[in-house]
Parts: structure tokens; sequence; C-alpha cells
């Protein structure tokens, strides 16, 4: 895969920002010279440019600098996006992509005019490269003579940590925020409860986690590798008058399906009123 040539900067590099910027290095996307890295932390600039070989700095120093970029990752919390307006309106850059949750499109564009801005929603998985992440490019960016190239920047820097699904309208942005960004919490709270399930059954903490997890794992594994859908196994598994059916006739009466239906729901509406907060 060709290194970009163009500078990126991070802004910020929590545990998301740092996975996303490892992965650019270790699929070759940018050169560790290519890379700046605007972090408030002393202590983790410090720890960033010794493990990666990058520029960090403080805000401040990055806004006295060599401000030429072509894409700008702001990777810190929502509450904080304010106190980034400074940098960037400092920063010459092609292209905003911002990773922060309901922080809209136009909250940077009523404060930093017309630019083009790619909001993405990762998930936490993104740290073992098995992110899914959803795209949303806003008008400035879709009207951009470098739509084209800006668009297949951000796809491998994304696409290199998991798979990318680009969507049409911010709001799908709250559902994918639904399903796959608050998705690993439902996947762990299945393996939490299937835990205490084993538990309960008499297994010891650590054989219980081994079942559960490795019983996950290996499930996600065959449907990835086979291809077959979560319908077609569950059937291959469950024989009429099996123990699997047993158990499946339990979800069923509990209603397992419109429980989760509605939680991804809840998330989606809770998304939104978060959104029109900002």
């Amino acid at each position: 895969m060709k290194t970009n040539a163009k500078k990126i900067l991070f802004i910020g590099c929590g545990s998301m920002g740092e996975a996303i910027l490892s992965s650019c290095l270790k699929n070759g996307l940018y050169s560790p010279e290519n890379i700046l890295v605007a972090e408030i932390d002393s202590k983790k600039r410090a720890d960033i440019a010794l493990a990666y070989g990058v520029r960090a700095m403080s805000p401040e120093e990055a806004g006295r600098g060599d401000n030429s970029v072509g894409a700008v990752i702001a990777a810190i919390k929502p509450r904080e996006a304010e106190s980034i307006i400074p940098l960037l309106k400092n920063t010459d850059f092609q292209m905003l992509i911002t990773i922060m949750a309901g922080v809209s499109c136009s909250y940077f564009t009523d404060r930093l005019g017309k630019i083009p801005v790619l909001r993405v929603m990762p998930n936490m998985c993104i740290k073992v490269s098995k992110s899914v992440s959803g795209l949303f490019a806003n008008e400035n960016l879709n009207n951009s003579p470098l739509k084209n190239e800006l668009m297949a920047e951000a796809e491998k820097i994304f696409s290199a940590s998991g798979a990318v699904i680009t969507v049409k309208n911010e709001d799908a942005l709250n559902r994918v925020t639904a399903i796959s960004g608050s998705g690993p919490a439902y996947a762990a709270y299945f393996v939490e409860a299937l835990e205490n399930a084993a538990a309960g059954l008499g297994f010891s903490a650590d054989d219980a986690a081994l079942l559960s997890l490795k019983t996950v794992e290996g499930t996600l594994a065959y449907l990835s590798e086979t291809g077959e859908s979560a319908l077609e196994l569950r059937k291959k598994v469950t024989s009429p008058g099996g123990t699997t059916e047993a158990a499946i006739q339990v979800y069923e009466e509990n209603k397992l399906k419109e429980t989760v239906s509605a939680s991804c729901r809840a998330a989606y509406e809770r998304a939104r009123a978060l959104g029109n907060k900002k």
C-alpha cells in the first residue's frame, strides 16, 4: 500500500486516536515523519513520541508550527469540541475527520465556515483492527473537487482497522451508533450472561469464562469464514427436541429478539438526543 506523502494531524491521542495512528503506521499509510499529534497531556505526548517516532506537541505548539496538512483527525471527547476550534482555525487542512459521537458536521461549519467534514463512528474493536466504522461526508466534502481523493484516503485509514460503510445522511450515524458503536457492549453483555449461566451450572470462574468466550469467538469465526448467515447456523445446531431447541424456546418465550430491537431503538433515540444538544 502506498505511503501518503501528505501530513496528517491527530488532535487528541487517547485509546481510539492511538489505535487509528498505530494502524496507519502498521499498514504503511503514513510514515512517522508525516504524522503530527496535538495532545494536551504531556506524559501522553512523550509516550506517543517514544512509541511511534512521530512528532507530538501541545495544541498551543501545534497552532504555531507548520500547519499545512492533508487531513485532521479530531479524536477527543465530545465535551472538548470547543477547545480545538482555535487550533483548527490556525491549521491549513483539506478535510476534518471527527470521531466525536453526537457532534454534528454543522457544529464545525458554523464555527469554521464551509470546510469539508467527515464524521466517522468507529467502535472499541478498532483497538484490535476489528472495528466497523460508519462514514458520513458533509455537503462541502461531497462538493469538493478533491472528494474522490479525500474519501479514498479516509476509507483506507478506517478499512485498515476493520470494515467500513458509507451512509447518506447524518442521522444514519445515530443508527450506526445504536448497532455497531454500542454493539461491543451488547456482545460483551451476552458473554457475561453466558459466564454467569456456566457458573450457575457449577463451573469455576475461569472455566466459565473460557467456555463462554471461546464459544462466542468460535461462532463469529465460523460465520465469517463460511459466509453462512446466523439463521442458517442456528438451524444447523438446533435439532428438533434437542437441548438447543429447549434453550431457544426460553429465548422466544422471553421475547429476546424484541428486547434486542427495543434496546437498539433506545440507543438510537439517545444518540439523536445527545446530538441535538450540540
